[in-house]
């Protein structure tokens, strides 16, 4: 069987990003080979690397499969990050952690005598709860300008999103999904508004005042090349911007609104089970993800509380919803354990993009076969009535995620929380019922475990993905 080489990354004109066989590698012109292997020695690099900043990085012969490159480039070999999420898949949140950990690395490569070239959201990944920089090729040796040539970058990638964030409550989807390069000034101006395009001195810089010189993009001063008598005060001047970069990042930190969200709030507000019942979906579930294996999807996870659990077992969990404020407490409140928050509508889940819509897979195509179990609970009524997915279609869709296992609560239409979304259209879904359910599931799942919630109607499945030949028929 032939090897799969995937081309992921081709802009830097330094070096390329290959999928091998799955494995990730960096092909890296012979021209800039001996420049790179001399950064991958440099000792704040392997700290980084060591810490989890950066994945690790293995110098390595060309890979089998890649024959047809040829002979001009020096390879590299990545540790893989497991279920990464790109920069239009995160939180607001999120995006403030990568602007931080860009301006971290720019300065810890600054004072290692580098140069951060790039500072693009889309060289930051996150996976096991972190921020990643995984763009190794960003840091050359400094040239002795004063100015940070990324400057302009930053402020469209990190800065305006966040004053977005500030001021119109946008989330990273809404800037990164039609702007690949981040939002322009001009852009930001018209969605802000004069005022508050001049409501802060952040604001003003890198929205206001560019916008009014029609376009000219915010840049840092510059006395150009300096002398070798001058290297020092270009450092020391780049190293000036940095901090106060810093400030403006912190500054616009997305703060947890005072009054929570619908669903922020949704833990302390579950009058629709009696204590019996919620103390027993407790214990399974709890139980259930403790004893089971892989990563972990929890969909429509809203503060976490099972995602927690299940971290705190020592899974990696993946926890999605498509409240940015309730994954905004879930990333506060995750203390250091392997929990990625993911900003997902189910209903409009993140495209192909990029160039020839190859440089990032569509985000459900990467999701497949990347967990082992799949919680969703307090879901299913909700894709049933928002968004008007037929139930056996949401049955094929869980089951084309291919975890082994699939934890769901049935939630009937008789259910009150289902009467309250289902308003005047609840006659449309009244012939459905547990029986209906276990008949959609039956294709793609055995059942496990099976357990009536006392007080509602409620049931809640632990159910085992069947054999691919036996899901066929075969």
């Amino acid at each position: 069987m032939p090897i799969d080489v995937s081309p992921l990354s081709f802009r830097d004109p330094m070096a390329q990003v290959v999928a091998v066989g799955g494995l990730i590698h960096r092909a890296v012109h012979l021209g800039h080979a001996d420049a790179v292997e001399a950064l991958l020695d440099q000792p704040w690099l392997q700290a980084r690397m060591a810490r989890g900043d950066m994945p690790a990085t293995h110098r390595c012969e060309r890979p089998a499969g890649a024959e047809s490159w040829g002979d001009g480039w020096r390879w590299l070999r990545h540790d893989t990050l497991e279920f990464a999420l790109h920069a239009h898949e995160i939180t607001s949140q999120q995006l403030h952690d990568a602007a931080l950990l860009t301006l971290d690395l720019a300065g810890e490569a600054l004072a290692a005598g580098y140069l951060l070239k790039d500072a693009s959201a889309w060289n930051v990944l996150h996976a096991e709860g972190r921020a990643v920089f995984v763009d190794l090729t960003s840091f050359v040796p400094h040239d002795g300008q004063s100015l940070w040539l990324a400057y302009g970058q930053f402020g469209r990638h990190f800065i305006i999103p966040l004053l977005l964030a500030r001021h119109l409550h946008l989330t990273p989807a809404d800037v990164f999904v039609r702007h690949r390069d981040g939002m322009t000034p001009e852009m930001a101006r018209r969605l802000l508004g004069r005022r508050r395009s001049f409501s802060s001195l952040a604001a003003m810089e890198f929205v206001g005042l560019p916008a009014m010189l029609r376009g000219a993009k915010p840049a840092a001063p510059s006395s150009g090349p300096a002398a070798a008598s001058g290297v020092e005060r270009a450092v020391q001047a780049q190293r000036a911007l940095l901090a106060r970069l810093r400030g403006i990042v912190r500054s616009l930190e997305p703060a947890r609104r005072e009054r929570s969200t619908t669903w922020s709030g949704y833990t302390a507000q579950r009058d629709h089970y009696t204590e019996p019942g919620l103390a027993l979906k407790h214990e399974f579930l709890t139980r259930r993800l403790v004893a089971g294996q892989g990563r972990l999807l929890d969909l429509g996870c809203n503060t976490g509380e099972y995602a927690l659990h299940a971290a705190r077992a020592g899974r990696p969990v993946v926890a999605a919803d498509i409240d940015e404020q309730s994954l905004h407490a879930l990333h506060a409140g995750r203390a250091g354990l392997p929990v990625s928050t993911w900003l997902l509508d189910l209903a409009n889940p993140g495209p192909a993009l990029g160039w020839r819509n190859a440089e990032v897979a569509p985000t459900l195509q990467r999701a497949r076969g990347r967990f082992g179990t799949v919680l969703c609970v307090g879901l299913l009524h909700h894709l049933l009535v928002t968004v008007r997915a037929p139930l056996a279609n949401v049955m094929a869709f869980l089951a084309e995620l291919a975890p082994e296992e699939l934890l769901i609560e049935w939630v009937p239409p008789q259910d009150r929380k289902f009467k309250e979304i289902a308003g005047p259209n609840l006659p449309l879904y009244e012939h459905l019922d547990a029986a209906a359910f276990e008949t959609a599931l039956a294709p793609y799942w055995t059942v496990e475990e099976r357990l009536p919630v006392p007080g509602n109607d409620r049931v809640l499945y632990a159910l085992r993905r069947r054999a691919l030949r036996e899901s066929m028929g075969a």
